[in-house]
């Protein structure tokens, strides 16, 4: 009777031992696609606060109006900008998305570039806005981007988990059938040998 028990017990402890193995694969894939999401919202956070106080430094940029404090909240959130900015590329697996960043990347620089070469006089402003432009169009198309490779992620661990339950369901039941059939293989024997 007792070693009838076994086999259930080893059968219990595979099954279980399986739906542990589709449950950390799927808390894994669901990390991974909320840190992109996460990636992106403070991405375009980032972005939004950058290029503010990136014009609040180009609006101000009369040494008579000029605050220091301008400066460095705007070399602050550059920083920050940056970092993120890396992140994204990192986070990304399409060449289109990585060229994206890499042309946000160069537009950044050039603003960051003027302002740091700006003299009185020169007309920062009118030279700037256009490239703010430039710079608010391609983050919008990058975040887009990003925002479809989200949806392609979700959408893969969603036929990636359909086919694993379906495996880890055909694998359940098969442990459950074999331990069910040793348990009537093993009743029987013990069934015949306490007859006789």
């Amino acid at each position: 009777m007792l070693a009838a028990l076994l086999p259930a017990t080893i059968g219990m402890v595979g099954t279980q031992s399986l739906f542990a193995d589709f449950m950390a694969w799927s808390m894994q894939l669901n990390q991974q696609v909320f840190e992109q999401s996460k990636t992106l919202g403070s991405l375009l956070q980032k972005s939004s606060d950058m290029e503010r106080k990136a014009r609040l430094v180009v609006l101000f940029s009369d040494q008579s109006l000029h605050e220091p404090y301008e400066k460095e909240a705007y070399q602050r959130s550059r920083s920050q900008f940056l970092k993120i900015l890396e992140e994204v590329r990192d986070a990304s697996t399409e060449a289109e998305v990585i060229l994206m960043v890499q042309e946000i990347n160069d537009k950044e620089e050039f603003i960051h570039q003027r302002i740091e070469k700006w003299q009185d006089g020169s007309g920062l402003e009118s030279q700037l806005e256009p490239v703010f432009t430039d710079f608010h169009l391609a983050m919008t198309h990058l975040a887009a981007r990003f925002d479809q490779q989200i949806e392609r992620s979700l959408t893969l661990f969603e036929s990636q988990a359909k086919a694993r339950l379906k495996v880890f369901l055909w694998q359940s039941c098969g442990l459950m059938t074999l331990t069910l059939f040793i348990m009537i293989v093993l009743f029987r024997r013990a069934n015949v040998h306490f007859s006789s």
